[in-house]
């Protein structure tokens, strides 16, 4: 479903069916079926909707990141612990 969201975002909105000179604008049909079958997956996976899976992923995304520091943090500490005790002997 990731990848399908990936996919989606990737396809504009919109759509120039008109010339250099003299553009048209329209909807892209392409983006109109991407999001109506990513709603439907959304759905079938217990999103209510595209906004609320991106807002998931943001979450995740956050919460990664900070774990990943609090890690990385960790690790340093025990270094620098390393490094005094091994200056005292």
């Amino acid at each position: 479903m990731y990848d399908q969201y990936i996919k989606y975002t990737n396809i504009s909105p919109t759509t120039n069916i008109g010339t250099i000179k003299e553009p048209v604008i329209v909807d892209n049909p392409n983006h109109i079926a991407a999001n109506k079958s990513l709603t439907q997956a959304m759905i079938a996976n217990g999103f209510a909707s595209i906004e609320e899976f991106q807002t998931y992923i943001t979450r995740y995304e956050i919460a990664f990141e900070t774990e990943t520091v609090r890690i990385g943090v960790g690790m340093l500490q025990q270094y620098k612990h390393n490094l005094y005790e091994e200056e005292r002997d």
